[in-house]
């Protein structure tokens, strides 16, 4: 019905990182019937943000610390960083390293 099996390995985790993304008000935005003007609600983190793509969205769960991934998420929006440079910022450990670089207490 639409669903690889490569799509539904991708589905699994995206699920878990993302739960409540079917709230109220949630699916008759989706349908345009919501009564709310355009940008009313801001974005949070832990919500689908309309300046990420679905390949934003299939890294994001790989990173396992919530703290990890909801600063790569802000990052991500706020530097406008395509889906690619997400990955290699992930991937370079650029959280833990700022986290490093702050905490002057932690023997080097």
């Amino acid at each position: 019905m639409g669903y690889s099996v490569q799509n539904l390995f991708y589905i699994k985790p995206f699920h878990g990182t993302y739960p409540l993304l079917i709230a109220p008000g949630i699916l008759p935005a989706l349908r345009g019937e919501s009564d709310e003007p355009e940008n009313a609600k801001k974005w949070e983190q832990g919500h689908l943000s309309p300046n990420l793509s679905g390949t934003h969205y299939r890294t994001l769960p790989r990173v396992q610390k919530s703290a990890a991934r909801a600063f790569h998420e802000i990052e991500a929006i706020r530097n406008n960083w395509f889906a690619r440079a997400l990955e290699g910022q992930i991937n370079s450990l650029l959280f833990e390293r700022l986290a490093k670089s702050k905490d002057k207490t932690r023997p080097v």
